[in-house]
């Protein structure tokens, strides 16, 4: 069975559609990683200080910075596929096949 060129560009506006609230999630997870990451580097113990004692709570801290930042960096990577993809389905649907 061959697709017809209204099938054809349903699916895509049903994908365009579908692409657009997976960018949005992905956006509301970024505001909040990128406010947690400002929280912990605001937290006393990802300051420097020459006390040996806190070292042990500053590598925590470091930590849970390079944690969030891994997510956050692996968020906005979905993001942008996500985004380059949409853009590829808006410009078959006006006509500018890639």
């Amino acid at each position: 069975m061959a697709m017809t060129k209204t099938d054809n560009t349903e699916s895509l506006k049903l994908r365009r559609k579908e692409l657009g609230t997976r960018i949005q999630d992905f956006e509301k997870k970024i505001k909040p990683l990128t406010r947690e990451i400002a929280d912990e580097k605001a937290k006393p113990a990802f300051k420097t200080s020459q006390d040996p004692r806190h070292s042990k709570f500053q590598d925590i801290a470091r930590r849970n910075v390079a944690k969030l930042q891994d997510k956050l960096d692996e968020v906005t990577e979905l993001r942008a596929k996500a985004l380059k993809e949409l853009n590829k389905c808006n410009a078959v649907l006006k006509g500018q096949v890639l």
